[in-house]
């Protein structure tokens, strides 16, 4: 509650229950009050502070609405609610306003405005770098698009974008990302690894130049990856797979041009000493059936077992999964079973 003197023998109050709020006046009659007479009642702002002018005829508050925070009310003599006098809202600090009571503008009364944004910076002198070339060679750039953007432009639907859809391309130096969720986007990124890492690798693994790297890329693609598996699908999948895989260029440029050439499995045989399961595919024509069971042979034959894989390839596990996960499944069992309780 708030009170103010409107005179020796009149008395104003503020009194508010909750969103409830009202403006009384007491007036004295030697020692008693009469019945107390209401000026403003409910609906009318939640006053806060009350404040009379010297003349006792304007009364001034601190008040707010359900839907505004604090403002100046005034209230002269003979009005029936107060009016709002202050504007709170920082959006509308730099403008001329006409008078409040006869302006109507939708924002005026909000409290707090949020928004959920996707935000991609950029270095500005890449970008006018960029667009400088281009005019100079007699085009004209109209918009910049972030490159996820503009590949999900290209090749999604709205109603792709509305139910989900995480698009990958892959180009020679990077790989972009897009992620669009209830049709928005979520979530871009661009990785700095591309095709144009793995045909580097593969001349720095080969000596070859970066060119021939790119044809043994593309012929070994075309006629050795299939020949992975002798399942169906397997090529489709393996793009998918590796789309998926994120590479460290500078740890495989070091493995080709430092490991490759060094690397001998065959000089280690002779320091196995624990258990070993060897899974060999019949079909595998990248490991063939005789090398490897050559390698088993140089094991210890106590602790070691070769499992054949009939109609087999490299993809022993996506070929023959029936016998490749039980082979595994037994060899650890016998391990166990072996062990001496603890």
């Amino acid at each position: 509650m708030d009170f103010a003197w409107q005179s020796p023998d009149a008395l104003l109050c503020a009194t508010h229950v909750g969103l409830a709020s009202r403006l009384e006046k007491l007036e004295l009659e030697g020692e008693r009050a009469k019945p107390a007479r209401i000026l403003a009642d409910e609906g009318c702002p939640i006053l806060a502070t009350l404040s009379l002018a010297r003349d006792g005829q304007s009364a001034a508050f601190v008040a707010s609405t359900r839907a505004h925070p604090a403002e100046v009310f005034l209230m002269r003599h003979g009005e029936h609610a107060p009016r709002r006098l202050s504007d709170s809202n920082a959006e509308l600090g730099g403008l001329r306003l006409a008078r409040q009571e006869a302006v109507s503008f939708a924002a005026r009364d909000g409290v707090r405005l949020e928004v959920e944004a996707h935000i991609v910076t950029g270095a500005v002198t890449s970008v006018q770098n960029v667009v400088r070339s281009v005019n100079r060679a007699g085009l004209t750039v109209q918009d910049i698009v972030l490159e996820p953007l503009a590949s999900a432009e290209g090749v999604l639907l709205p109603d792709e974008k509305e139910l989900g859809v995480l698009v990958i391309d892959l180009g020679g130096g990077t790989t972009d990302v897009a992620l669009y969720r209830e049709g928005a986007i979520w979530h871009t990124s661009i990785l700095p690894l591309g095709g144009d890492h793995v045909s580097n690798d593969i001349a720095a693994g080969l000596r070859t130049p970066a060119a021939d790297a790119e044809d043994l890329q593309a012929e070994f693609t075309r006629v050795c990856y299939p020949l992975y598996s002798a399942t169906p699908g397997w090529a489709e999948e393996s793009r998918r797979f590796l789309a998926r895989m994120i590479r460290n260029p500078d740890v495989a440029a070091h493995y080709d041009s430092h490991e490759v050439s060094s690397f001998d499995p065959w000089s280690l045989l002779g320091a196995v000493r624990c258990p070993v399961l060897v899974l060999a595919g019949e079909d595998d024509p990248v490991c063939p059936l005789p090398v490897v069971e050559e390698l088993a042979s140089q094991l210890p034959a106590k602790t070691t077992r070769l499992v054949k894989l009939p109609g087999a390839r490299h993809t022993i596990f996506r070929d023959r999964p029936d016998l490749a996960f039980p082979a595994v499944r037994d060899f650890v069992f016998q391990i166990k079973e072996s062990q001496p309780a603890s």
